[in-house]
């Protein structure tokens, strides 16, 4: 069995208004697109997230976008 991957990011941008951001990968030089319906916590830009991917029709997307536990 695989252990699952956690992946760790920063949120760069993120417009409130029209409900989505973008996410950039910590461990690399990814960013990748949230809309706010994937996010389970307040969230808000520099915060330092977990999440998952999801491929959809543009390419990957982040989901289950939660804060990182401090």
């Amino acid at each position: 069995d695989e252990e699952p991957v956690i992946l760790r990011g920063r949120i760069e941008f993120f417009n409130e208004a029209r409900g989505f951001g973008f996410i950039k990968d910590l461990a690399g030089i990814e960013k990748y697109f949230f809309h706010v319906n994937n996010v389970v916590d307040d969230i808000s830009v520099n915060d330092i997230v977990t999440f998952d991917l999801e491929r959809g029709d543009r390419g990957l997307s982040a989901v289950n976008v939660c804060l990182e536990n401090k």
